[in-house]
Formats: structure tokens, C-alpha cells, sequence
């Protein structure tokens, strides 16, 4: 569901030589890959819209696993300081291999969009601590 002529992308991983793992995936909510280095500042002017785009690669999570995009309108590195951007959660099951994940789009809560910008974080849940799932590119569209 695209709207007018505003459009924005944010990668939040980009591929490398190598796959991304996500090492030990944990149940409870965790920074992807454990770490708030892929967090993004990013302007949500004239936007209503967003999706998670996902490039799962070789190795699953356990079932039911999932990413899931939040923001905060302050940075962080506590993960419970973020919260839900959409309406409705915008997220990806990972428990599969080698598919390109797209959320829906979702309608960005009004709450989020009284900021101009925001920090964006991917959250990974539903892991079980064993698992090390892997992934290529992670990036959010917004319109």
C-alpha cells in the first residue's frame, strides 16, 4: 500500500561477504545481533506507511521467532526504551531459510510521527539462546 510521492529507505544491515548471525537468538526481546550498532536516526516527514524487509539466509530460528521493528524518539541502548512503530506490529517470522521476508505495510502510529525524527531499531524475540539464525540484508521503506 503505497501513498503519494514520499518514499525513504533505511538499511539496517547490509550484506557482506559473509551472512549476518545472529548469534544465540534470544526468547526475550534483544537488539539485532545483540547490539545497538544498527540503530538508525530517521526523518519520518510526510511519511504514513512502513515495512520490514528481511533477506533470511541458511540457518533458521527456532520456531515462532520473529524481527520486529520499534523506535524510540530518543537514543537508547536499552531495548524496552523502543517501542512498536506501526498501528499493528511490524514484523518477520525468521524461522524459514534462504526467502525474502516483507512485512505489510503498515499504517506508523501517530505517536511516532509527533517526532520529525526517530531512532529505528530491529528487535529480535522468540529465539532459543541456541539457534543462530542468519541473514543478508535488513532494510525499512517508508511512504
Amino acid at each position: 500500500m503505497r501513498t503519494g510521492n514520499w518514499t525513504a529507505q533505511y538499511t539496517i544491515n547490509a550484506a557482506s561477504a559473509a551472512v549476518a548471525t545472529f548469534t544465540n537468538m534470544p526468547a526475550a526481546d534483544a537488539f539485532l545481533f545483540s547490539s545497538t550498532r544498527h540503530i538508525v536516526l530517521a526523518d519520518l516527514s510526510g511519511m504514513t506507511y512502513v515495512r520490514l524487509k528481511v533477506n533470511k539466509q541458511t540457518t533458521a530460528a527456532t520456531s515462532g521467532a520473529k524481527l520486529t521493528l520499534r523506535y524510540s524518539p530518543t537514543f537508547s541502548t536499552v531495548v524496552s526504551d523502543y517501542i512498536d512503530i506501526g498501528i499493528t506490529e511490524v514484523s518477520v517470522g525468521v524461522d524459514v531459510v534462504n526467502q525474502y521476508l516483507t512485512s505489510s505495510w503498515v499504517e506508523i502510529d501517530s505517536t511516532a510521527l509527533c517526532y520529525e525524527d526517530v531512532y529505528l531499531a530491529v528487535v529480535g524475540s522468540g529465539g532459543n539462546g541456541t539457534l543462530d539464525p542468519t541473514f543478508g540484508n535488513i532494510s525499512v521503506s517508508f511512504c
